[in-house]
């Protein structure tokens, strides 16, 4: 018996592995050796400050254990798990598997319907998820919660037929979460029992921020005191603020109006915090994209106009922004 444990154990080391794993923006997910990342990373071009047109765009690498598992939520609502070794490991140029196609049938063949994953390592169990949904609901749930799901996945949030789950997120306790509307206000809270409480998986959750009629929660970001947030609009204006500008409030409120509007029809498209020497990729409605360093955006306080730091072409939006380090500036 006890050769038979020490021979499983060494199978099992043996089947770990070091692996890196990425999602692009139009949901397909690849794994790689560390090796073959590095040789791509030495290889592909980066995008410039002016506009690409890039077939797609890498939005999410993880470097992980092969034994290591990502946690994918569906905006009706549902977790579903998958061990990072079901991703096949791809050649390096390889844009490899629709990520839908990796998880049940149920789930269909739209990536849109799918949130950015969530990695899962023995630290990261210890944290919370935050899940937020598009007419400011929210939950907060231990990570255990989602340790054994079957191939059907777990219900994690009740939502109405008007609803569904527009952020997952991973937060400690005692952090602050900033929420921020497409018509451009911002609520900060603190992440606690008081204002989070402990609920079920098959609760709605409670109010997080008040929606005004035709609006909805287009960011949702855990923060720090001293970060830096980016906001853009549709129509590519954009600002960099202080956090310490958004005083702490409590969870319900209606939040502060926090930018400015130059043009009708336009709203806010995306959040983001800011990390030092963050490069920022534009992600319009069209198969392109621009990179800029974030200090290019002005920082500006919560009643100042905006700068127009994007111009979209005729009928185009913005959709999302990317952030990421350039690890080239220190």
């Amino acid at each position: 018996m006890a050769e038979a444990k020490k021979l499983a154990s060494l199978e099992a080391k043996a089947q770990e592995e070091e692996t890196v794993v990425e999602l692009t923006r139009k949901g397909y997910a690849r794994r790689l050796s560390p090796r073959s990342y590095q040789r791509r990373q030495g290889k592909q071009d980066t995008l410039s400050p002016k506009l690409t047109e890039p077939d797609d765009i890498t939005t999410q690498t993880e470097f992980a254990w092969t034994t290591h598992s990502l946690l994918v939520f569906s905006r009706d609502g549902k977790a579903y798990s998958l061990t990072v070794s079901d991703i096949p490991l791809a050649q390096r140029q390889s844009r490899g598997q629709p990520l839908f196609n990796l998880l049940p049938d149920s789930i269909g063949n739209d990536p849109d319907t799918l949130l950015p994953p969530l990695l899962l390592t023995k630290t990261v169990m210890n944290q919370q998820v935050i899940l937020v949904t598009a007419q400011g609901k929210i939950k907060r749930l231990p990570l255990t919660e989602f340790e054994s799901i079957t191939s059907r996945g777990l219900v994690a949030i009740k939502l109405k037929a008007d609803d569904y789950l527009a952020f997952a997120v991973i937060a400690d306790l005692g952090q602050d979460l900033m929420l921020s509307s497409s018509g451009g206000r911002l609520l900060r809270f603190a992440i606690d029992r008081d204002q989070l409480p402990d609920t079920s998986r098959n609760s709605q959750g409670t109010q997080a921020i008040r929606v005004i009629k035709g609006e909805a929660v287009i960011g949702c970001v855990p923060i720090q005191k001293s970060s830096e947030l980016l906001l853009m609009s549709v129509k590519g204006y954009a600002k960099r603020m202080q956090v310490s500008t958004i005083k702490r409030s409590s969870r319900g409120g209606i939040g502060s109006q926090s930018f400015k509007f130059s043009q009708n029809g336009d709203r806010l498209a995306a959040l983001a915090a800011l990390p030092r020497n963050a490069e920022v990729t534009v992600m319009p409605s069209q198969d392109r994209a621009a990179r800029l360093a974030a200090d290019r955006v002005p920082l500006q306080g919560r009643s100042q106009p905006c700068d127009r730091i994007f111009t979209p072409a005729r009928g185009e939006t913005i959709t999302d922004i990317l952030v990421s380090v350039d690890r080239t500036a220190d």
